[in-house]
């Protein structure tokens, strides 16, 4: 917290980079039970092909366990921005530093949504989404635009911004929407 939010959002952009987006994390894709594929067959991979070389590259071992909770404390909180009330919002204009940190954090929720680390049991009938329902809520408060100022002539790049940002939660918003267990 004692960190600038601008480089905050680099170094959550650079683990996004350098760990989340990495092998052997792969999208969980979304199941459809309205089809019954019952005559796919298995294609080669080059995975399945033996190799010699085989590098080696750090892995999480916690399953981003203490990340995805990490997002779920954080994101609430929108990078710092506060709104006339003093509550967190993004309608007083917040500075670029804290949009970038929202974008960055909204950017490691998506992937790691896509991953399927926010619900546990995913692919069963019982699967547990409390930790989606969190993230749901933040991205909302991101979407809220009730009281915002028009920007000033100066605040151009963060006005820009933060219409992306908001896109970027909307679509996030549409992404949790798809999610079937």
């Amino acid at each position: 917290e004692k960190l600038p939010a601008l480089v905050r959002s680099r170094l959550t952009s650079l683990m996004l980079r350098l760990y989340v987006d990495r092998d052997p994390q792969t999208s969980k894709p979304q199941v459809l039970y309205t089809r019954t594929w019952s005559k796919v067959v298995p294609e080669e991979s080059d995975m399945q092909e033996d190799k010699d070389f085989v590098a080696t590259l750090p892995v999480c071992t916690t399953g981003f366990t203490d990340l995805s909770a990490f997002l779920l404390q954080e994101l609430p909180f929108l990078g710092g921005a506060k709104g006339k009330d003093g509550a967190p919002s993004l309608n007083l204009l917040p500075t670029y530093g804290q949009l970038e940190l929202i974008a960055a954090q909204v950017e490691m929720s998506d992937m790691l949504v896509d991953f399927g680390f926010f619900t546990v049991n995913r692919d069963s009938v019982h699967a547990d989404f409390a930790e989606v329902r969190q993230l749901f809520t933040s991205m909302f408060t991101i979407v809220d635009t009730t009281g915002g100022a028009p920007p000033a002539p100066s605040k151009k790049r963060e006005a820009l911004m933060l219409v992306a940002l908001r896109s970027s939660a909307l679509q996030l918003i549409l992404r949790i929407f798809n999610l079937r267990a």
